[in-house]
């Protein structure tokens, strides 16, 4: 298989994400898994703590789990999974098209919830009418909800027959679930918390959470790593 980048220091490593395209389109314009999955393994590699990775290494993209990292002396197995309602994702593909204000309430959702019609989420845009406020801590335990939804179904995914596992298995969440701005540090405590009642860290031994600003790490303890542009 051919890498998709190989390394022999940080510095390299540097060089070899800034090169590496990680262009995501929007939903309307085509947005593809794999340009979802690449754009999220460069930030990952890019916001890790230096002492997570060690040279030279070696990063395939593969399948079942989405890639491989090789290191000099362990293979870490990395799946890739999007966090974002089916409702929200439909609603944005038609707001591209030109339906809707481009301002607009942020809708509620929750994890497994019913499918929409198009006709309906059309209706709703156009009303654009506030749902429910947020109170309280509402924001960190929807948004841990919603991580922990992610990260127990991939769980599941993990011991079904094709997929490989790894002597050591991360899982990566690329965040576009739709809330207010919530406390990361919060937030990550209530995910970290329903992960070892879930049982979750006993397939992957680290869970990687990426949004704009952190990523979010739940392991033996909770961690937040500033995000850092590929290349920089």
């Amino acid at each position: 298989m051919q890498p998709l980048l190989v390394a022999v220091s940080a510095e390299d490593l540097r060089r070899a994400l800034a090169l590496l395209d990680i262009q995501v389109l929007r939903r309307a314009q085509g947005r593809t898994k794999t340009q979802t999955e690449r754009f999220s393994i460069a930030y990952l590699l890019a916001s890790l703590p230096t002492q997570y990775l060690k040279f030279p290494l070696t990063l395939e993209h593969s399948e079942r789990p989405d890639f491989v990292l090789r290191l000099p002396s362990v293979t870490v197995g990395i799946e890739v999974t999007e966090a974002v309602p089916e409702n929200h994702a439909r609603a944005s593909v038609i707001r591209q098209s030109g339906i809707g204000k481009s301002v607009h309430f942020v809708k509620r959702a929750r994890p497994g919830e019913e499918t929409q019609s198009t006709e309906s989420l059309r209706d709703e845009i156009k009303l654009d009418r506030p749902g429910e406020p947020w109170v309280g801590n509402e924001p960190e335990s929807e948004w841990a909800e919603a991580m922990l939804y992610c990260a127990v179904s991939k769980a599941a995914t993990a011991h079904k027959p094709g997929f490989k596992i790894h002597p050591i298995n991360w899982l990566l969440v690329y965040d576009n679930w739709p809330l207010p701005g919530h406390h990361h540090s919060e937030a990550n405590a209530l995910l970290a918390a329903g992960c070892d009642k879930a049982g979750v860290l006993a397939t992957f031994e680290r869970i990687f959470v990426l949004d704009s600003k952190y990523l979010c790490e739940v392991s033996t303890t909770s961690s937040l790593h500033p995000v850092r542009k590929p290349g920089d």
